[in-house]
């Protein structure tokens, strides 16, 4: 079962009001609860899960989409919470991405802990999602930090793309973190950003989120 962890719904094609998420006290992740998200598709604010009546069928042999995120986001700052969703409603252009506007959803945890815990918990999907992790630097004492979250999600079998934002400096990570160049080499992380570069914020997500091209 998911904790209480911020999740987003699919982001609608046109919103007049922004609002923070309400958090799941269930995971809605799981194929029984697909209809939990496709009822959430005209509105930003997501009903109580009290409300939510999942509809299930034994009889039913087709398979059932999942509702898994398609990014999964690690930042124990409330106001970056409000970022991101500001960001994947009104800044990013999803024309070309490997998921339309209408369909994408995004989860945000607040430590890099609960991340790798969601994280397993998805791969028992046979979807492909997430295809994108982003994950802040520093959340706080005693808890991972950015680097030490992606490097152990990559030991778990992430194999998808991932993004480090930070407020410090690249010098100031590879005090703490040596290998940090190392690993940028190796594609552990692909992306290095400092948080208050918003225009490379969003180059980054879409060259990362990018529909691949076939050759033929």
């Amino acid at each position: 079962m998911i904790k209480s962890n911020e999740v987003s719904p699919k982001v609608p094609e046109e919103s007049q009001t922004l609002t923070i998420p309400t958090f799941f006290k269930q995971s809605p992740f799981s194929s029984n609860n697909n209809q939990q998200m496709n009822g959430l598709s005209n509105s930003f604010i997501p009903q109580s899960t009290d409300s939510i009546k999942t509809q299930e069928s034994t009889d039913d042999p087709s398979p059932k989409c999942c509702a898994c995120p398609h990014v999964l986001i690690a930042d124990d700052d409330p106001f970056q919470k409000f970022y991101y969703q500001t960001l994947f409603m009104k800044s990013i252009d999803f024309d070309g991405l490997s998921v339309e506007k209408k369909d994408f959803r995004f989860l945000i945890l607040s430590s890099g802990e609960e991340l790798i815990e969601q994280y397993e918990l998805l791969k028992e999907c046979d979807c492909k999602n997430p295809l994108l992790i982003i994950v802040d630097y520093n959340m706080g004492q005693k808890v991972l930090d950015g680097v030490e979250t992606l490097q152990k999600l990559r030991k778990a079998g992430y194999k998808g793309k991932t993004i480090l934002r930070t407020s410090d400096s690249k010098i100031d990570v590879h005090q703490e973190h040596p290998e940090l160049d190392e690993l940028l080499h190796t594609k552990i992380i692909d992306y290095l950003l400092n948080k208050e570069n918003h225009a490379q914020a969003k180059e980054a997500i879409r060259i990362l989120l990018k529909k691949p091209t076939q050759n033929t």
